[in-house]
This record gives C-alpha cells, sequence and structure tokens, in this order.
C-alpha cells in the first residue's frame, strides 16, 4: 500500500516543476539546474509515496500545468 507523502513535500515538487516549465528562455545551465532541482523534487515524492517514478512524474507535470508556469527570476529562483 502506498503511503501519502507530506504536502510540503508535493508542493515542492510542483512548484520546481512549474518553475522548469518557465524556463524556455533561460540559459541552458540554468535550465539544467531547474531541471535537476526537479528532479530530485519528483524522486522524494516517489521514494516517499511508494510509486513508479513514471506515475508520480505524470502526476505532478500534470498538476504544474493545471497551476501554470513561473518564470524563474535571476537571483530568487536560479
Amino acid at each position: 500500500m502506498a503511503t501519502r507523502p507530506p504536502k510540503a513535500l508535493l508542493e515542492r515538487a510542483v512548484k520546481a516543476t512549474q518553475l522548469y516549465c518557465g524556463s524556455t528562455g533561460a540559459r541552458a545551465r540554468d535550465q539544467e539546474k531547474l531541471y535537476t532541482r526537479m528532479d530530485r523534487a519528483i524522486t522524494a515524492v516517489a521514494n516517499k509515496a511508494g510509486v513508479s517514478g513514471q506515475s508520480a512524474w505524470d502526476q505532478i507535470q500534470a498538476e504544474a500545468k493545471r497551476r501554470g508556469c513561473i518564470v524563474p527570476l535571476p537571483g530568487h529562483h536560479i
């Protein structure tokens, strides 16, 4: 039986995904940082919930898409 991950962990993963989604115009190095942050957060959710990484990825991506992308600000998010 899968356990429910903490809400803060889910929110961190969704926000990281929103930031990566909004980084299309950023430098490649900044995009890589945001991707790594997103990947770690989603992996943590998957491990805590006991679900596959792909399942967690799909659900978090859908929620981030529903909420919309966030354009990362230099010095604040990157």
